[in-house]
């Protein structure tokens, strides 16, 4: 057999780039709604976060956070899975399995403390990340929204302490 190659070419015009841009912004809307933390926010204050967020795709087995680091980014798993660690007195455990849907890192990005966890891709990820300097700016602007946030993120920790007990 003869090494072969193939070529796709794509003709780029002014409505085709306008289209993908617009299915590009909704896919990256429809993440931020799935996210149930993020409910209380405003159709505005979405469409504002959308526009931050980063594609950051992971290959399986990779380490998407580390426990410990101080990072404050939010991560919104739209395909693949993944599992928490967390790692004490000597051994590691594992507490949950992430399926897309699922999010992950609220707690770093509300309370700028280090990773309480150790999430790793089971197979290929692709997730977006919310950098927490574009959601704290939604915070400022309106900060009532921060006490439902906290319940929310109150209920999550809890979940996480049982699952380590």
């Amino acid at each position: 057999a003869i090494p072969a190659r193939r070529l796709f070419l794509a003709h780029e015009d002014d409505a085709r780039r306008e289209r993908k841009g617009r299915e590009d912004l909704d896919a990256r809307r429809a993440a931020l709604r799935s996210v149930e933390l993020l409910a209380p926010l405003q159709d505005h204050e979405l469409d504002l976060l959308a526009v931050g967020l980063t594609r950051a795709p992971f290959a399986a087995g990779e380490v998407v956070t580390k426990q410990g680091d101080v990072t404050g980014d939010l991560f919104i798993l739209t395909q693949g899975a993944a599992e928490v660690w967390v790692s004490g007195e000597g051994a590691e455990s594992k507490v949950a399995d992430l399926v897309a849907p699922a999010f992950f890192g609220e707690m770093s990005l509300m309370t700028g403390e280090p990773r309480a966890a150790t999430v790793l891709a089971t197979t290929a990820l692709e997730c977006y990340r919310l950098e927490s300097t574009a959601f704290q700016a939604i915070l400022e602007e309106r900060p009532e929204v921060v006490n439902e946030l906290s319940q929310r993120l109150a209920e999550r920790r809890v979940q996480l302490l049982a699952a380590r007990e």
